[in-house]
């Protein structure tokens, strides 16, 4: 990033992006745009790619394992399968999927939680102590494949 612009002694320590609201349909090119404009892009905690026009997960996310906040909300994600590529983040602590067609699952609130494990918000509303008891029971009960 060119820093000459900024005025003395300046100093950038941006850890979060808003790329929401985009009509982004993938993620190309992504690493050169946060290479581009973060200081230092392996310290990004909190990306926002609300709103846009995704259909799945891109797996350039996992090259940001410090993320803590993901915002995936009014999307077009279609399959629940995608929020299991986010399970590789163990640092992820807020994540939103609503408004994206997985959220009509009658599973939704079960499987996100329990992919997710560190997860403690799930679209907004924080998952107690008693939500992850729910999550646990359901997982056990559920036919395994």
């Amino acid at each position: 990033m060119d820093h000459s612009k900024l005025p003395k002694g300046s100093v950038l320590n941006a850890t979060g992006v808003r790329l929401n609201n985009n009509a982004l349909r993938d993620l190309a090119g992504l690493e050169e745009f946060l290479d581009a404009v973060l200081d230092d892009p392996s310290e990004l905690r909190w990306l926002d790619l609300s709103h846009n026009q995704l259909t799945r997960v891109d797996p350039v996310i996992l090259k940001y394992p410090r993320l803590s906040c993901v915002y995936l909300h009014g999307n077009k994600i279609e399959s629940i399968r995608e929020i299991d590529k986010l399970s590789a983040l163990e640092e992820l602590s807020k994540f939103t999927a609503m408004g994206n067609p997985i959220e009509e699952r009658a599973d939704y609130r079960m499987y996100v939680p329990h992919q997710l494990q560190k997860v403690r918000s799930l679209d907004f509303i924080r998952v107690t102590p008693t939500d992850r008891d729910k999550v646990a029971a359901w997982h056990a009960l559920r036919p395994k494949r």
